[in-house]
């Protein structure tokens, strides 16, 4: 039997979310995007061949045959993925009757919440990888299960090139498959994930930098967007270079907050997904889990978004145990005063999106919208 109290925390969390998320993302749009939000989806080759750079050449194209404004074709986008992931979350919640851990999972504030606490982290480009998961969330039967894998493996496809970070997903992919498929099954779609980050390695390597992004910015603003509001972001990161970016990476950290405090916090959000898969897996697939989240500390070394970081290492976690769980009924019930204590966490603590660093939670956001709405 479902636990009734938890369903409702959990779908009507899930609805504010999708709700405030979606409302934000029209009002983006509307007012001409985001330099970074949006202006990373419509990087492009108009500077010279460039990693992530055929996301843009594909939407700047789509509207140009379309007659369709290219900022509203990565709105849509950047919705259904988003919704599909809140939805594919709250479906496998529901299909587990919502225990109180996966409750815990579900509304922790590096997973939905995270884009919810601070919009600066959302519709980024790694949804894209954090949706490629989705469909195996749930257990296939054979006539299905063709397209549920051809759907993954496309949807990193996409990933991997159009955002070079998605590649540190590629492990925590490949153990879903093996929890998905099983042994027998698991070997094609794995080496194709091999093969697919293989890949965009190879490219994002070759086609690492540009002298500048002036190309790039004048075909913005030739297909109607704005250039005060998307020449300015995720272009200026980029005329930075790589090493110019990792230099500053520590900067930005060390001016968000303390580092014991990003440390506690990151410690925190990591830890109960730990614990939950520890009494799920074999040795074997507990190694595994651990280089699946290990392998996302890469990016910390090269880029300060570490919050997003935090975020995938979260995602990732619990897509594997939300799959782990269908083999096995556990004790998934909690002590109250631990389950209390994780509910008030859950709900009132948020982190920023560049540092794991405190902010207002859940509750805040759910006045300030209330204050908003009725202003």
């Amino acid at each position: 039997m479902s636990n009734r109290f938890n369903v409702t925390v959990v779908i009507g969390v899930f609805s504010f979310a999708a709700v405030i998320l979606m409302w934000r993302l029209r009002n983006a749009v509307l007012s001409g995007g985001n330099g970074f939000t949006h202006a990373d989806w419509l990087i492009n080759y108009s500077s010279g061949v460039i990693r992530r750079g055929i996301s843009g050449e594909i939407f700047l194209s789509a509207a140009a045959a379309l007659e369709a404004h290219p900022l509203v074709l990565v709105g849509i986008v950047q919705a259904v993925l988003t919704l599909a992931i809140i939805v594919g979350l709250g479906a496998k919640g529901l299909m587990l009757r919502m225990p109180d851990q996966v409750l815990v999972l579900l509304l922790s504030p590096a997973l939905v919440l995270f884009w919810v606490n601070d919009t600066f982290g959302a519709f980024r480009k790694e949804i894209l990888g954090l949706a490629s998961f989705v469909p195996l969330l749930f257990p296939l039967r054979p006539a299905g299960e063709t397209v549920a894998v051809c759907t993954t493996l496309f949807l990193f496809l996409c990933a991997v090139f159009f955002h070079e970070a998605n590649i540190f997903l590629a492990p925590a992919l490949m153990l879903a498959l093996y929890l998905r498929l099983g042994a027998e099954r698991f070997v094609v779609p794995v080496a194709l994930v091999g093969v697919f980050a293989g890949a965009s390695v190879v490219f994002s390597a070759v086609f690492l930098t540009l002298p500048d992004t002036t190309g790039i910015c004048q075909r913005m603003v030739a297909a109607g967007l704005q250039e005060d509001r998307m020449c300015h972001g995720i272009l200026t990161w980029l005329d930075d270079g790589v090493v110019d970016q990792a230099r500053t990476s520590s900067a930005v950290i060390a001016d968000m907050g303390t580092l014991p405090v990003m440390v506690l916090l990151g410690a925190m959000l990591l830890l109960p997904g730990l614990a939950i898969a520890w009494g799920l897996l074999s040795n074997r697939e507990r190694v595994a889990f651990l280089v699946s989240v290990a392998t996302l500390f890469v990016v910390y070394l090269i880029a300060s978004d570490w919050s997003r970081w935090l975020s995938m290492q979260v995602f990732a976690m619990t897509y594997l145990i939300l799959i782990a769980m269908d083999r096995r009924d556990i004790d998934a019930s909690l002590q109250r005063p631990a389950y209390s204590a994780a509910l008030v966490f859950n709900l009132g603590i948020g982190i920023d999106q560049i540092a794991p660093v405190p902010r207002g939670g859940l509750i805040y956001n759910v006045l300030a919208s209330f204050e908003n709405f009725t202003s």
